[in-house]
């Protein structure tokens, strides 16, 4: 008979609530549109996750998304 080991199950460490990707959010959407604004865009995206300070960003034409920081004005 062959031995067996023993694997043990490893519980990840939970991330803060500022870490977590927010999907709809109205307050972070004004400040992508405004930041858009300033930089000037005029291509169409996909925002594919919010952040307090940034949004990942999907660009039409472009083969990679982009982090985009939110600016004020």
């Amino acid at each position: 008979m062959a031995k067996t080991k023993k694997a043990a199950m490893v519980r990840p460490v939970p991330a803060r609530p500022d870490d977590l990707p927010l999907f709809a959010n109205r307050e972070l959407e004004r400040k992508l549109i405004n930041t858009l604004q300033l930089m000037q865009n005029t291509r169409a995206y996909t925002v594919l996750e919010y952040h307090q300070t940034w949004a990942f960003v999907h660009f039409e034409g472009e083969l990679e998304p982009r982090t985009i920081t939110f600016r004020t004005r």
